[in-house]
């Protein structure tokens, strides 16, 4: 009896230290499950502004392998698990998987609606969401750039998933992301109808986005064949560029332009970038840079085009992501500084073109900065940065068209200015006697118009009684300043000869008010003795004549009336004669005063 007592001691005492050894166990397992923040859908359905998504507060793990399965992430110990923030880079791999657990609680409230989990980042190459099925087994969906877009469950801008079972209770998720790229990562989960209505919004944005680019690109093609300038082309060959750029970046290329595509979409991403950059150096240094006037800076503006040319197409077939992100930073960096120097120095020649182009590029530049610092986590934004960047480069594609016509206006005009030059004497600034023709062509057109003809004078200027004592430069002065005052606007006067000019006279509207006005010009002629003392006067001999094309070509007046015009010598002192040509000639028929 005595000896039992001891034994059934014994055997309490086991009882109770197992016992005790299972409490401390259960324990210890307890503190061993991670702590996941719980997202209450209630109080999302509940809140007075249910448009503002609920960021997913969640436990995180980095760095696992790509054959790991949500029971091996479970499985973990509590301190391979960090608390997730959105503010936090996260260095994404191709090869590695980032997962994130959280759970979802709802009741009645919130059953009624559908809840979507979204994540942001259209160029991630997979997002997975995994859930328990009503077996217990794991189940998954995918999206991504490694996907084609026909066979994401929603085919949205960015991995978007609806969330199984959210309504029943609490939940647990796991989200594993893999991707070349480190970045910032903000899960969120939104009520279903209104997820869609941000979907339905943001492609209706990309829609008009993508009509702007399909109507410049038509714009500047047109405005290309039409003016037969090189220019228009770079500025459509930089729109396309810039809009598939965009397009690749923020998921409208996968989703609408090549769903089917995943892999053009992931090699594209930075390429499309690169290229639209190599284009935009090549429209700048169109439009601003003179081949002869900064010869070296053309030459490595065209050096540097050439070989980022190179790095953008070896770039996709470039298997080290740090190398290749190297490559396109080293090389859009110095093609911005070349476009900087480039705008500096049309900014300092007081370019027009140039501050629209300052103006077009200073959002676009502003804005992409933002994005990329709100994708790295330093800061967080209420609106979404692709909208601000689609934003930017909508504003940039018009005023980038208006500073190209304003770049057009200034070589028209500068043509202009050479043409007129070439067509006009320097020293008088009147038509060039080779321009005679063309003029005497004009203004038998006006003539045919008007149903009336027009007063074609010669004007020989005598030589002087003795010479000038400034010299023959003060007599040309003279007889520009005399022959500029009796042309009025309409008319045209040319020089044939060191002292033979020509006065087209299209505003007489008789040959008397021709004679007078012609009269006035050998009247000032003459008063130049008594208002320039010590100066010879200037004698003119003047012979005209009506013009009517409708009686004789311009070549047959022109010949007659210079031929008559030779024997001005023999005038005497008759210093005006209007003859009548294409008429059998008959010098009695001459006028003269």
């Amino acid at each position: 009896m005595s000896g039992g007592l001891p034994l059934r001691l014994a055997s309490h005492c086991r009882l109770l230290l197992a016992c005790w050894l299972a409490v401390l166990g259960s324990m210890a397992l307890a503190q061993a499950a991670p702590d996941v923040p719980l997202l209450d859908l209630s109080r999302m359905a509940q809140a007075a502004d249910t448009s503002s998504p609920g960021l997913v507060t969640a436990r995180v793990v980095e760095g696992l392998s790509l054959n790991t399965g949500p029971e091996q992430v479970l499985s973990l110990p509590p301190s391979a698990f960090n608390t997730h923030d959105s503010f936090k880079t996260y260095a994404l791999g191709s090869s590695s998987q980032t997962w994130f657990w959280f759970r979802v609680a709802a009741d009645r409230d919130a059953a009624q609606h559908a809840w979507h989990l979204i994540v942001g980042k259209p160029y991630l190459d997979r997002a997975a969401l995994h859930h328990r099925g009503d077996d217990g087994r794991w189940l998954s969906v995918a999206a991504g750039d490694s996907l084609p877009n026909t066979v994401w469950p929603l085919r949205s801008l960015s991995p978007q998933f609806v969330l199984p079972n959210a309504g029943r209770g609490t939940n647990d998720y796991l989200l594993s992301i893999n991707g070349d790229r480190p970045m910032s990562l903000a899960p969120r989960v939104q009520r279903g109808d209104l997820a869609l209505a941000d979907m339905q919004l943001d492609f209706l944005f990309h829609g008009i986005f993508l009509g702007g680019v399909v109507l410049a690109l038509f714009l500047s093609i047109a405005f290309a064949l039409s003016y037969r300038d090189a220019r228009y082309a770079w500025y459509a060959l930089y729109v396309f560029t810039a809009s598939m750029a965009v397009a690749a970046h923020y998921g409208v290329g996968a989703r609408l332009i090549w769903p089917h595509s995943p892999e053009w979409l992931h090699h594209m991403t930075l390429t499309f970038a690169h290229i639209a950059s190599i284009v935009q150096l090549q429209f700048c240094r169109s439009m601003f840079l003179d081949r002869h006037r900064s010869p070296s800076l053309w030459w490595i503006t065209a050096v540097v085009i050439a070989v980022a040319a190179v790095i953008a197409v070896v770039s996709p077939g470039i298997q080290s992501i740090a190398l290749m992100s190297g490559l396109f930073m080293a090389s859009v960096a110095t093609i911005l500084g070349l476009t900087v120097v480039i705008v500096a120095l049309a900014l300092k020649d007081r370019r027009q073109a140039a501050y629209f182009w300052l103006i077009a590029y200073i959002p676009l530049i502003v804005l992409t900065a933002l994005t990329v610092v709100s994708s790295m986590g330093f800061v967080r934004f209420a609106w979404l940065p692709t909208q601000a960047v689609m934003l930017g480069v909508m504003f940039e594609i018009p005023v980038l068209l208006i500073a190209l016509h304003l770049h057009g206006k200034h070589v028209h005009a500068v043509s202009v200015r050479s043409s007129t030059l070439a067509q006009l004497d320097p020293l008088t600034g009147f038509v060039i006697a080779s321009q005679f023709d063309a003029v005497g062509d004009a203004a038998a057109r006006a003539a045919l118009k008007g149903q009336t003809a027009c007063v074609v004078a010669m004007v020989r200027v005598l030589p002087a009684e003795y010479q000038d004592a400034s010299g023959p430069e003060d007599r040309l002065k003279r007889i520009v300043r005399t022959l500029n005052t009796v042309a009025q606007e309409g008319d045209t006067v040319v020089r044939l000869g060191e002292d033979l000019f020509a006065l087209v006279i299209l505003t007489a509207s008789s040959r008397r008010q021709a004679a007078v006005r012609l009269s006035r010009l050998v009247a000032l002629g003459l008063m130049e003795r008594g208002s320039s003392q010590g100066k010879a006067p200037l004698v003119l001999r003047v012979m005209a004549g009506v013009f009517d094309p409708r009686k004789l070509t311009w070549r047959g007046f022109r010949s007659e009336l210079t031929l008559r015009m030779s024997a001005a010598d023999a005038w005497g002192n008759k210093s005006i004669r209007f003859v009548p040509i294409g008429e059998p000639q008959n010098d009695a028929d001459d006028t003269d005063w």
